[in-house]
């Protein structure tokens, strides 16, 4: 499937809504592309565990990570939202995240409920046991910055995430500047 039609089929899902498209699945279509599973290690309900910078030091917080496929099993979706220790929503979202199997990359679109807003559309790729994505953002002053994020410790228990972030377009970088550990629930 080419880049724009792989394009015009994930934000047709996103301007549809997944409700109308069809069933839920913790599984990809078997006649998918074999690579669509990559993300099938975030098909589940997960608890969460994290820490993020702020300005004057961390946020840790927990929440929940919720993972599925839609489409007949074409795209892979996940919700995540997280808490602080007080129980205060800090952060609510969903990405649907869609696999190129000429290039072997994930192209993804993630809506922030909280600011109600999309973010660009970012890319990501399986390198070894690890998923690697990049995408760009701004923050709560409105900065703009871009996110290293990846996905490791990935077995049927959990995995960890991690994301760096870069203020001057990749030329340094702040290392965990969010961390998380998943844990499977169910």
């Amino acid at each position: 499937m080419n880049r724009f039609c792989h394009l015009s089929l994930l934000l047709t899902l996103l301007f549809t809504g997944h409700t109308l498209i069809g069933q839920v699945s913790l599984a990809p279509n078997p006649i998918a592309p074999e690579g669509l599973s990559q993300f099938q290690f975030l098909a589940g309900n997960f608890s969460v565990l994290g820490r993020s910078k702020t300005k004057g030091g961390y946020l840790d917080y927990q929440g929940q990570w919720n993972g599925y496929y839609l489409l007949d099993g074409y795209i892979f979706t996940d919700e995540f939202s997280i808490k602080d220790k007080l129980g205060n929503v800090h952060f609510l979202g969903i990405t649907y995240r869609s696999y190129d199997p000429i290039d072997d990359t994930w192209t993804m679109k993630f809506y922030d409920g909280i600011k109600r807003e999309w973010i660009d559309t970012f890319h990501g790729k399986r390198k070894g046991g690890e998923m690697h994505l990049v995408a760009k953002n701004k923050d709560s002053e409105g900065r703009q910055f871009i996110s290293r994020i990846k996905f490791y410790d990935m077995d049927e228990n959990g995995f960890k995430w991690k994301s760096d972030r870069s203020y001057d377009n990749g030329r340094s970088w702040i290392e965990d500047f969010g961390i998380i550990k998943a844990i499977r629930v169910q």
